[in-house]
């Protein structure tokens, strides 16, 4: 017995021992990671006074912003600081290549910037795409959002996905009333007011079901659940509200011919659609490596609208660029640097 663990021993210590001697020396490592580090440092500068701003906090109380609550995100006022501190130009283009539901584009649309904002996150990109949009017809749209708050309910013909937390997260009511209000969403033929309809139903799914989004996971909490047409009701009338800029100037950005090109993409940052466009300036937050994945935190959100089953999310889940440990590896996670090399050996053996 003592015998065949002392022989695993050995061989555990031998593969230990063989796997450190093919990483480079420990001053070799430390000279890397500190010439990586004079190599950028004087493009690193610590701006405490923008503290309060890299949360999505502020965007709570900002109209348009607070169309859909994207916990990730950073706040307009973060954009409009950094765009007075770069000196930005009116014609210099501005780029977000991690956008998620689009606040640097939409405060670069406000303050008439040139923007472009690319996501994988198919919630996101809508969710953007929609805040974006300057071409709603705002009467037409107060007749719509009556019309379906007034729709009898019937029952619904389709389903969500089967997925483990859908039957967990709505009671029975709730999920027939959700799948009846998207329906009714689906068969308005004017494109522009179905995905805003649609994005004011994606937004409460939170509130009308037994979920919150708290920090990196979705839970299941106990709390009260509301009507669903009650908080869709009140939803919709308040981002109709914004657009009419509730009596004050509207916050679209005026339709003309001179209006900056603002747009968000649905893409892989790796590989940019710019078509040979190169940006001046970034403004930008990347994924939380290894801690966050987006696609069980907006479970609920893509089941209601762009998944048809658990294989479907398994596929989104495995496109992220390595949010979190569940990501497939792809040929781009070979990557060799002495830093790194330094804080994997470091790790080793490490529960």
């Amino acid at each position: 017995m003592s015998s065949s663990l002392s022989r695993t021993a050995q061989v555990k210590e031998a593969r230990i021992t063989n796997h450190f001697s093919a990483l480079p020396s420990y001053d070799e490592r430390a000279w890397a990671r500190e010439a990586l580090h004079a190599r950028y440092e004087d493009r690193l500068v610590d701006k405490f006074g923008y503290r309060q701003l890299v949360t999505y906090v502020p965007n709570k109380s900002e109209p348009i912003h607070n169309w859909f609550d994207y916990k990730e995100g950073f706040s307009k006022k973060l954009v409009e600081g950094l765009l007075v501190e770069f000196n930005a130009r009116p014609d210099e283009l501005v780029l977000d290549p991690f956008c998620g539901c689009g606040t640097t584009p939409l405060a670069c649309q406000q303050l008439g910037y040139p923007a472009v904002g690319v996501d994988i996150l198919d919630v996101a990109v809508f969710a953007a795409q929609v805040k974006l949009r300057t071409d709603y017809e705002l009467h037409l749209m107060e007749s719509k959002i009556s019309e379906l708050l007034a729709m009898p309910f019937r029952e619904p013909e389709s389903t969500f996905p089967d997925i483990r937390i859908i039957p967990r997260a709505f009671t029975p009511q709730t999920m027939q009333e959700t799948l009846f209000f998207k329906e009714a969403i689906l068969s308005e033929s004017d494109e522009g007011i179905r995905d805003f309809l649609m994005l004011g139903l994606m937004s409460i799914l939170e509130e009308v079901s037994f979920t919150s989004k708290d920090g990196q996971f979705l839970r299941l909490v106990k709390k009260e659940i509301p009507p669903v047409r009650e908080v869709l009701g009140k939803k919709l009338w308040a981002m109709h509200g914004d657009l009419l800029g509730r009596g004050q100037k509207s916050l679209l950005y005026p339709a003309s011919n001179t209006q900056p090109p603002t747009m968000v993409l649905r893409g892989d940052a790796r590989h940019l659609p710019l078509d040979g466009k190169s940006a001046d300036i970034a403004i930008t937050s990347p994924p939380y490596l290894n801690r966050y994945d987006y696609s069980r935190i907006y479970t609920l959100e893509l089941a209601l609208l762009f998944i048809k089953d658990f294989e479907e999310l398994k596929g989104v889940r495995h496109s992220l660029l390595r949010s979190h440990i569940e990501v497939k590896p792809s040929d781009t996670d070979e990557v060799h640097t002495s830093s790194l090399e330094e804080i994997l050996s470091n790790l080793e053996g490490v529960s």
